[in-house]
């Protein structure tokens, strides 16, 4: 019996099949048959059983089980402590969507690195949905996203929440219109709309807020830009309207390159912080997904008014 084993093991368990076990491993499913093989037949027992619906495990695969995970919590622990000087220690692994990338983590990895001056950050940025993904494919560790996209295999934690609201070029016909109400839907969908790309949180959450107020509604799309930047710099110019968030068009707003209108009181969305299920952290990133929790919880650091803590049950 080796660790490998053990893992194999453990990953079916939490996976529910093979197929998704070697995916996760890197591993064929014949290797994992293999592996799950040799196990049965040095320790003489059935460890695991396969059906229509799936795979579960014997009374001898439980016991067996609930040791794997034990020792390979322990393994992990042991191999924690003995390579803190490995290259790899003390670094944070994240994934992160535009929002959060721009306008909550530079705050939050400057706190954080006041007690931790040894850690180094490895950050991808990507759009909302391929933040899960990047978890899934263990190119990182946690992740900061504008939606949900892999709540199968992903931990959400929503941690603060965004305003949507419409940015207009400064010229008629959006002179007229009073900048504290909502902007008027027809104008909304009649008007030459700049929007993300399918896969950010924003585009997303507004397709969810049009089907809400007006089922079937669909905006009159001129473009599609991935760069917040270039939507401003597009609206200012007067290419169209666009839909983004509160906190990425403050700059422009108070320099008076674009308005903004609110889009309409159910035009919130959650900022999620999240992890893969079934994964425990350690180490720095262990240390640094609980100090969000905590900053974002009742009684944390002070939020600014776009973003207001929304904790909700903690893992």
């Amino acid at each position: 019996m080796d660790f490998r084993q053990l893992e194999i093991l453990v990953s079916i368990v939490e996976t529910g099949s093979f197929s998704r076990a070697g995916e996760r491993l890197y591993m064929s499913q014949p290797t994992v048959t293999s592996h799950i093989n040799c196990l049965e037949r040095e320790l003489e027992q059935q460890l695991l059983i396969r059906s229509n619906k799936g795979v579960r495990l014997t009374e001898s695969g439980k016991l067996l089980y609930e040791y794997a995970v034990s020792a390979l919590d322990h393994r992990e622990e042991i191999l924690l402590k003995l390579s803190k000087n490995h290259p790899g220690a003390g670094q944070l692994r994240i994934a992160a969507s535009s929002v959060p990338a721009q306008y909550l983590l530079p705050d939050l990895l400057s706190s954080f690195r006041r007690s931790h001056k040894e850690m180094r950050i490895n950050m991808v940025f990507c759009d909302s949905v391929e933040v899960g993904r990047k978890l899934m494919e263990q190119q990182a560790d946690i992740g900061f996203s504008g939606c949900c996209a892999f709540d199968g295999e992903c931990e959400y934690l929503p941690i603060a929440t965004d305003r949507l609201v419409v940015i207009t070029p400064t010229t008629s016909p959006y002179s007229e219109l009073a900048k504290n109400e909502c902007f008027p839907l027809d104008l909304l969908l009649s008007e030459p709309m700049i929007v993300r790309e399918s896969g950010s949180g924003t585009r997303r959450e507004f397709n969810n807020y049009l089907q809400k107020v007006q089922p079937g509604a669909s905006p009159n799309i001129l473009a599609v830009m991935e760069d917040y930047l270039a939507i401003k710099n597009a609206v200012s110019a007067g290419m169209g309207v666009a839909v983004m968030s509160e906190r990425s068009v403050e700059d422009y707003v108070r320099l008076g390159y674009v308005w903004a209108f609110p889009l309409g009181a159910e035009a919130v969305r959650n900022l999620y912080l999240l992890r893969r299920k079934k994964t425990r952290l350690l180490g720095i990133t262990k240390e640094f997904y609980q100090f969000v929790i905590e900053h974002f919880s009742p009684g944390g650091s002070k939020q600014t008014d776009c973003f207001s803590a929304d904790r909700m049950d903690t893992v």
